[in-house]
């Protein structure tokens, strides 16, 4: 049908200009109307089959349409000197003035295959920009036409959701009349960003890890993880199953990064949450297959690195119990166009409003018996409830709960608050990182300040950093009387006993100050400058300072730096992919140390 649409449309833009131009030639009527007929479909043949060579060509848009007039207007032209004898003359004339001037000749063909190739040079870029795009998203997006997923932005993590969501929401479907017949499947599945490494040192910092549900996976909507000889998610659980260590598959693009083949083992590094702290995981995975980019492997780009695992392996690791953070949808070929699909998107989400609860967005309600009040809040994201939701709530209350008041609240974390240049908080953040007892008081750290109150409830001390500025690191004396930090231009010692003095002891360094510790009768700071390490051990009160260069070799991004002590002093340097440990004689600190290894005793 749409080809048939071309070849009208193809006779109407040749046809109608060859035919015009064919009437106003000279004396046209005594031309026979072969000749008319020859001038007219002889470059409507040739406008056809130059539609066939380019279309085969892969060209197509407006290139497609511009190269066919092209060649059809210039077969009208040239076939007129063959058949008309005042197109001959008109030929031979211009050939004679072409000879007698070739200079001027030579410049106004020359500017005529300039400007043509910058027309068609535009064109083909065009063309081929928005080829290249469609084949990404094309392949990147296979039979998915519908995504649902989230992204919180306070977290920059994807928005996860019960099982149960995804599943009642599948079940509506089926049971809706129209959107049964539209909607040909779903799969259900977790993405996430992980850190890659091989054994002998490559690594890539994020690549997608795809797990999908290998019961869904059963229905094969989808196509197999690479072409027709690759792996589906029902498979990769199978071998999961009865393997020692996790199984994955990977992508041609990932295994030739890290110059991998099938059976070797790859380190991938991921976070997780625990106790509402982010938590880095490591753990190796053995490689079972490399495929193509083709397929499923072409989740994240026909050009991106990605490696796949079955829903259950993934769920497992990334400590997510029953939840998803993406589910697709396969729509039929009838209602995938952009005008037609925007209904079904719209019916889909009044099903996933139906199935949603107040928990599974994050609404916490609370009743309070002593005051008979009910409280409503959220828990995701920046914790605020919609403007919206708000007001429709106010306009309902006299229905929903008769005879009630409602007061709004915003809640606000405060950070500092001064009467009389006094401090009336004791707390340096709204954020405190450890609270740790000493001697005789009770101390806080956070990044950006500490302090301390005696009993916990007696007389207070604070300090706090400067703008631009944090606290790196934190510790306190054996015997509890004084606390160190390294914050990011020095050490600051604080004494609980001196509760007039702002600042008891302080050194300021060159580097940065990453993290001190309490060794015995003195502290030992860490400080980092253009990549190299530095020790320093300090008396008591800072008064002397003795420095240790050491010869450990920074050479990617670090995470996080972290000395320790029992007996010995231990240094745990946190990269993007790996952790580093050594071990360093606290009797002399001399820039000498031993590698941790795997059974080592590590505090």
């Amino acid at each position: 049908m749409n080809l048939l649409i071309e070849v009208i449309l193809l006779l109407l833009l040749v046809g109608i200009p060859s035919g015009l131009s064919t009437m106003m030639i000279g004396r046209s009527r005594q031309l026979t109307i072969g000749v008319k007929l020859l001038l007219i479909i002889g470059p409507l043949v040739d406008g056809f089959l130059a539609y066939l060579v380019f279309n085969w060509l892969g060209i197509n848009g407006i290139t497609l349409w511009v190269g066919t007039l092209s060649v059809a207007l210039i077969s009208h032209v040239l076939i007129q000197p063959l058949l008309v004898p005042q197109r001959l003359v008109v030929w031979r004339l211009a050939k004679e003035n072409v000879l007698r001037r070739k200079r001027q000749a030579a410049l106004l063909l020359a500017g005529l295959v300039i400007a043509s190739a910058i027309i068609t040079s535009s064109l083909v870029v065009g063309d081929s920009l928005d080829a290249t795009i469609t084949n990404e998203v094309e392949g990147a997006w296979g039979e998915t036409d519908i995504t649902l997923s989230g992204f919180d932005i306070s977290t920059g993590e994807r928005v996860v959701f019960s099982e149960i969501v995804a599943n009642q929401v599948w079940q509506d479907i089926g049971q809706d009349d129209r959107l049964s017949k539209i909607i040909l499947g779903q799969q259900q599945g977790v993405i996430s960003g992980v850190s890659v490494q091989s054994l002998d040192g490559k690594s890539l910092p994020v690549v997608t890890w795809a797990a999908m549900n290998r019961t869904i996976d059963s229905a094969k909507i989808w196509p197999n993880i690479g072409d027709d000889n690759g792996i589906r998610f029902m498979e990769l659980e199978e071998i999961n199953r009865i393997s020692l260590r996790p199984t994955i598959v990977i992508n041609e693009v990932l295994a030739d990064e890290l110059e991998v083949k099938e059976g070797d083992a790859i380190e991938i590094g991921w976070y997780v949450t625990e106790d509402e702290k982010r938590k880095r995981v490591e753990e190796l995975f053995n490689i079972y297959k490399i495929v193509e980019n083709a397929g499923m492997a072409n989740l994240a780009g026909t050009k991106s690195p990605a490696l796949f695992s079955d829903l259950e392996l993934a769920q497992q690791l990334q400590s997510l119990g029953n939840e998803l953070n993406t589910v697709y949808y396969a729509v039929d070929s009838k209602h995938d166009d952009e005008g037609i699909i925007e209904s079904v998107i719209q019916e889909l989400g009044e099903l996933l409003n139906n199935s949603l609860n107040a928990e599974d967005v994050g609404f916490e309600l609370a009743y309070q018996a002593s005051t008979n009040s009910l409280s409503i809040s959220n828990d995701q994201g920046l914790g605020r409830i919609k403007g919206e939701d708000v007001a429709a709530l106010k306009e309902n209350i006299s229905s929903l709960l008769p005879n009630s008041r409602m007061l709004e609240v915003l809640q606000v974390p405060l950070v500092e608050v001064e009467h009389q240049n006094q401090q009336i908080l004791s707390l340096a953040s709204k954020k405190v990182t450890a609270l740790e007892q000493g001697n005789n008081s009770l101390w806080h750290f956070s990044d950006s300040g500490f302090g301390h109150q005696i009993s916990g409830e007696g007389e207070i001390w604070l300090w706090q950093t400067k703008d631009g500025e944090r606290i790196n690191g934190f510790d306190l004396s054996s015997d509890g009387n004084y606390a160190g930090v390294a914050h990011t231009s020095g050490v600051l010692i604080a004494d609980e006993s001196n509760l007039n003095e702002e600042v008891w002891a302080e050194l300021e360094f060159t580097g940065e100050m990453e993290d001190i510790v309490a060794v015995d009768d003195r502290w030992v700071s860490l400080e980092v400058f253009n990549k190299n390490l530095t020790l320093h051990e300090h008396s008591i009160d800072l008064s002397a300072t003795k420095s240790h260069n050491l010869s450990i070799n920074i050479t990617s991004t670090v995470l996080n730096y972290d000395l320790l002590f029992d007996g010995n002093l231990f240094l745990e340097i946190e990269g993007l992919l790996n952790v580093e440990r050594y071990i360093f004689n606290v009797e002399d600190l001399n820039g000498s140390y031993n590698l941790w290894n795997e059974g080592d005793f590590w505090p």
